[in-house]
């Protein structure tokens, strides 16, 4: 993410020697949904959460999905990055319940990616 200093975060994905890098056969956006897909790459380059590059030795497809609002949801096919990189025998623990432990607040804030809306608990 472009609007992150790399000294503060930066992310990497364990890869085994010799991984060749992937990219994927180009599938076409539907016609219908290629300015929605333009205007929300272009607030995404505007917010600085992703920036522009020329070239890159791993591609993926961008895949656009509904919300019900009629917007348009932005997401990436890593299948095939998930099939190459290392696994991890350590999952992530659960970061509301992490963030709850240290925190310590009167009140919690959650979001609930299935159905899009926000749930404050006391």
């Amino acid at each position: 993410m472009k609007a992150y200093s790399p000294a503060i975060i930066k992310q990497t994905i364990p890869l085994p020697e010799g991984a060749n890098p992937v990219k994927q056969k180009l599938r076409r956006i539907n016609l219908k949904l290629t300015p929605l897909v333009k205007e929300e790459l272009k607030k995404m380059v505007d917010a600085g959460i992703i920036a522009l590059i020329r070239h890159s030795s791993w591609v993926f497809n961008l895949v656009a999905t509904g919300k019900k609002i009629g917007n348009i949801r932005l997401c990436i096919d890593f299948w095939d990055l998930n099939k190459v990189s290392l696994k991890d025998n350590y999952p992530f623990p659960n970061m509301e319940n992490l963030l709850q432990r240290i925190t310590r607040p009167q009140m919690m804030f959650f979001l609930d990616g299935f159905s899009g809306y926000k749930l404050i608990t006391r």
